[in-house]
C-alpha cells in the first residue's frame, strides 16, 4: 500500500502522457458527433498559409481549409483536413 502511495506522486514520463492525450484524441475523433472547432480549423489555416508562402505566392484570401468526414469501407468514419489553395506563382 504504501508503494501505491509513493507511485501517486512520482512524475510520469512525457512518453506515457503523450500516449494518454493520443488515445484520448483518437476515441473523440473515432465518434461520429465529434467536431474540430472553428479555433483549431483556423490555426491549422494559418500554419498552411505559412508554410506554403515561403516557397509559392498564394491567394490568401481565396485559401479555402475545412475538415471533411467520410465512412470508410468498413464503417469507421475517417476525417481529413482538405485545403483548396490558388497559386498566383512560384517564389523563385
Amino acid at each position: 500500500m504504501f508503494d501505491n502511495l509513493l507511485g501517486f506522486f512520482s512524475r510520469q514520463k512525457s512518453g506515457n502522457i503523450a500516449k494518454d492525450r493520443m488515445q484520448v484524441l483518437l476515441a473523440i475523433d473515432r465518434q461520429k458527433t465529434s467536431v474540430i472547432s472553428e479555433d483549431v480549423i483556423n490555426k491549422i489555416r494559418e500554419e498552411i498559409m505559412e508554410v506554403i508562402s515561403r516557397h509559392l505566392e498564394i491567394d490568401l484570401a481565396a485559401l479555402d481549409v475545412k475538415v471533411e468526414r467520410t465512412t470508410d469501407s468498413s464503417g469507421r468514419v475517417v476525417s481529413a483536413v482538405v485545403a483548396n489553395i490558388p497559386i498566383n506563382k512560384v517564389k523563385i
